[in-house]
């Protein structure tokens, strides 16, 4: 496991703050090629779900960082 989630579970846990894994998503940024070499995200035994795009605070997040997705959803709705 990378220091990076070592040092986000350890935070977490000491100010009582668990995560809900089932609302964790791992988005990769980059190019097709990163995405295919990528392994799947497995912390503390919960296998994080691999998203190409996610919303987060009502912003419709996308893996190549543009407005599009977002635009979409809303005139969608």
């Amino acid at each position: 496991m990378s220091s990076l989630v070592e040092d986000i579970l350890h935070w977490s846990q000491c100010n009582l703050m668990n995560i809900n894994w089932s609302k964790t998503k791992d988005l990769v940024l980059g190019s097709d090629l990163a995405k295919n070499f990528c392994r799947e995200l497995c912390v503390v035994g919960n296998i994080v779900e691999r998203v190409s795009a996610f919303k987060l605070l009502g912003v419709t997040i996308d893996d190549t960082l543009k407005w599009k997705a977002h635009v979409n959803s809303i005139i969608l709705c």
